[in-house]
């Protein structure tokens, strides 16, 4: 025998939880780090936290219209996803573009080298360490941080995409039940 579809008030409900933690999530970690990356001087690390944790307090902003009965509200559930993907995908090209592993290499080249000499160990870079030439290392560096960031940007368009779309496909339905509240 198949299930019967949700009440629409039980609908309303999922909606409401979702938007809950999702919006919660998002001001506390976006927010934390963001300001995180204030107090580390990384301006465009705090902006997009900052403009996350925003995105997050538009979903709430949007539930909360909900629970008053605003219909409206799911417009800006939707609308705090887009923005949030869009926010991800700008810094996901922005850090893929401006990647420089030359800068990585040799930060972590020098911590090591402070470790290596602080243990009495013969400094050697971390290309060396790993059996690789610089020129192999950044090419190494430069894919990995490649496909991480392209990982990013698909696993973002797929959840926040998937949640825009969530909402959206519950609008009717939680319309109905506000009307019924």
């Amino acid at each position: 025998m198949e299930k019967p579809p949700p009440l629409p008030t039980e609908v309303l409900a999922r909606v409401l939880r979702v938007a809950a933690i999702d919006g919660f999530t998002l001001v506390f970690i976006a927010g934390g780090f963001g300001v995180v990356s204030a107090l580390c001087s990384d301006w465009l690390g705090a902006v997009v936290g900052g403009l996350a944790a925003a995105a997050g307090l538009v979903e709430l902003r949007g539930r909360r219209r909900l629970r008053s009965g605003d219909a409206n509200g799911m417009s800006e559930l939707v609308r705090s996803q887009f923005f949030l993907l869009t926010i991800i995908l700008f810094y996901v090209i922005y850090q893929l573009l401006r990647f420089d592993p030359q800068t990585l290499l040799a930060s972590i080249d020098s911590a090591l080298a402070s470790v290596q000499r602080s243990s009495g160990m013969e400094v050697t870079s971390l290309a060396t360490s790993l059996d690789l030439t610089q020129q192999q290392f950044l090419v190494l560096a430069r894919r990995l941080v490649g496909v991480t960031y392209i990982v990013v940007g698909v696993v973002s368009l797929l959840c926040q995409g998937g949640l825009a779309f969530y909402y959206h496909r519950r609008k009717q339905t939680v319309a109905k039940a506000l009307r019924k509240i």
